[in-house]
């Protein structure tokens, strides 16, 4: 698992992640950007991928169902009609697909989309959820996402994040720094520390 937020402001998504993997019991942070858990695409779209880590592996190498619509946008109807299958094939192809007791299926990950001003979650589930201000995935999600709401509207973006990331840390094994962040605007990776920096 892993911990991913995004806080819209001033028509740009800022997104922000850590860095740590626990494989086999073991913690180390990753910072070779194929392996981000936010990456960006050809078309500008940021993809944020919380969850399960193969199932980050595939989807992203699988990036090209990642698209916009024709006029160029990211909108809930193309995620819905086009994304979201898409998504489905490519993780029942590979096995990857869950399926409860009712007969719901759903995915081991959790999915932010952001493209210019536009924010979306795919769920585990797939349901299509616009969000117009903060959201946080992932282990530790709702004690960044206190600090998010909490901080003033007119604080730095990547500060209220960082300080998110900071208290999720402080809570969960999984979570760790350095820190990445990315927003829609610029589409360049920084890492940072965390409250040690």
């Amino acid at each position: 698992m892993s911990i991913l937020l995004a806080v819209k402001k001033n028509n740009t998504v800022y997104m922000a992640t850590d860095t740590r993997e626990i494989v086999s019991g073991n913690k180390r942070n990753n910072l070779c950007e194929a392996s981000f858990k936010i990456q960006k695409q050809d078309n500008g779209m940021l993809v944020g991928i919380t969850g399960d880590r193969f199932t980050r592996q595939t989807l992203f190498a699988n990036s090209d169902v990642f698209t916009l619509n024709k006029k160029g946008k990211l909108t809930k109807k193309h995620i819905v009609t086009e994304i979201v299958p898409q998504i489905i094939d490519l993780l029942d192809a590979h096995g990857m697909l869950m399926q409860n007791e009712d007969g719901f299926i759903g995915m081991k990950a959790r999915i932010i989309l952001a493209y210019q001003e536009s924010m979306f979650e795919i769920c585990a589930g797939f349901l299509v959820i616009k969000y117009e201000d903060v959201q946080a995935l992932g282990e530790a999600s709702s004690g960044a996402e206190v600090v998010l709401f909490n901080s003033k509207p007119d604080d730095d973006v990547e500060e209220r994040l960082i300080r998110a990331l900071d208290v999720a840390s402080k809570y969960c094994l999984t979570v760790g720094e350095p820190y990445l962040l990315i927003n829609t605007k610029d589409l360049e990776y920084t890492v940072v520390k965390g409250d040690k920096r």
